[in-house]
């Protein structure tokens, strides 16, 4: 757990808690992150990695995760940096709700992603370089990367993935999980 930091002094961006998993669905739309101070309201990217370009939508979070337990099929658990203990959980509402897709969440307040040659960048001020993202699968699994550099080749400052209960075709490198 972290403090809560005043309005004069905000706490700097940290991956850890400013970047998380939206799981979208059809009847609710869910957010896991490891961020205990979102409110409704609390405006977030949600980035779509998937394919080139990449994309980005906005979504707001509503309140606390009322959502049935892993609505969307398939979806056995999330976890985040590697952490097994249960992230926090929000239900979000996206802004267009015809465009809604799962991806990496993004804290706006935080960060800014820019869409660049068809590349979504993370900016920070207090960071020099964007962070880039990247998503692979395993066998019964979804991976997410956030790079500081490059993806593969660059820092991992952030890790997540989906457990599924079906089978995929591994797309991952090593790197991914160093």
């Amino acid at each position: 757990m972290h403090s809560p930091v005043s309005a004069t002094n905000p706490r700097p961006f940290d991956p850890k808690l400013d970047i998380g998993v939206v799981v979208a669905g059809s009847e609710c739309s869910e957010l896991y992150i490891r961020n205990t101070e979102l409110k409704p309201d609390d405006e977030i990217h949600v980035v779509l990695a998937d394919d080139i370009p990449h994309k980005k939508l906005f979504a707001k979070v509503v309140g606390p995760n009322n959502c049935p337990r892993y609505s969307q099929s398939g979806i056995e658990e999330v976890i985040l940096d590697g952490d097994d203990s249960a992230p926090t959980e929000y239900m979000i509402r996206f802004a267009d709700e015809n465009d809604r897709d799962s991806g990496f969440a993004v804290i706006s307040a935080k960060a800014r992603v820019e869409i660049i040659k068809g590349v979504a960048n993370l900016t920070v001020s207090s960071i020099p370089s964007p962070f880039l993202f990247r998503v692979c699968s395993g066998n019964e699994s979804y991976h997410m990367t956030v790079w500081n550099g490059k993806p593969l080749v660059g820092t991992r400052v952030w890790y997540s993935y989906l457990s599924l209960s079906y089978g995929t075709v591994p797309t991952c490198k090593p790197a991914d999980f160093k």
